[in-house]
């Protein structure tokens, strides 16, 4: 209800709008009813970043080093990607990458084929100085180094399955397609049930083990 109203009241008279909130994708379904109700065209653009870029900016914004904190972030990433591609997986939707929006946004949004040329184009000076090139640092294995084995290994695994998706030759209902829907969806069962332990450690293992998430 409070969707449906905020559409109507804050939105109603715009030809269009833009959603941007990470934490979304654990709430598409409530999203998705209302669109569906008001015969919203409704596209969804996924950003796939690097998990080690993620937690390592999480843990530098909020000082949180150590390990428990670390993992947590790192299933956070997980549980938010795995949700975001289940529930929009039916869906007008595209892939895009985190750092082809810093090198070369204009041509992101081109492949987008969302948002009118003539607003780009009078916004463009406005976006060129907010989006600054950054290093991505992803190749220094900062997760392999600071969680464990097992959820590094998931994460890694989740990473790849969305690049792999990410092709633009792979339709979304080929085999290829479907194969890597399997393998996302045996990910985010074992995410289910490795969120509700949070933390890894080696006391811990045996629980990992009973949970078949080894």
């Amino acid at each position: 209800a409070d969707v449906e109203k905020l559409l109507n009241k804050d939105f109603a008279s715009l030809n269009g709008i833009i959603l941007k909130d990470p934490r979304i994708s654990r709430l598409i379904p409530i999203w998705q009813q209302i669109i569906d109700q008001q015969n919203i065209n409704a596209k969804y653009v996924i950003s796939i970043r690097h998990p080690n870029d993620v937690v390592s900016s999480l843990a530098n914004r909020n000082d949180m080093y150590d390990l428990t904190s670390v993992e947590q972030a790192t299933l956070l990433w997980l549980i938010y990607n795995l949700d975001l591609e289940k529930q929009t997986r039916n869906s007008d939707r595209i892939f895009i990458f985190y750092e082809d929006i810093l090198h070369d946004w204009q041509s992101v949004i081109r492949n987008i084929n969302f948002i009118p040329h003539d607003v780009v184009n009078e916004n463009n000076d406005a976006i060129n100085k907010l989006i600054v090139p950054k290093i991505n640092n992803h190749s220094q294995d900062f997760l392999q180094s600071s969680i464990h084995p097992l959820i590094y290994d998931l994460v890694d695994n989740c990473y790849n399955l969305l690049v792999k998706l990410s092709d633009t030759k792979i339709s979304e209902d080929s085999i290829s397609a479907n194969s890597i829907y399997s393998q996302l969806d045996s990910l985010y069962d074992k995410t289910t049930d490795l969120g509700s332990y949070m933390s890894v450690d080696n006391d811990n293992i045996s629980k990992y083990k009973k949970a078949n998430l080894v």
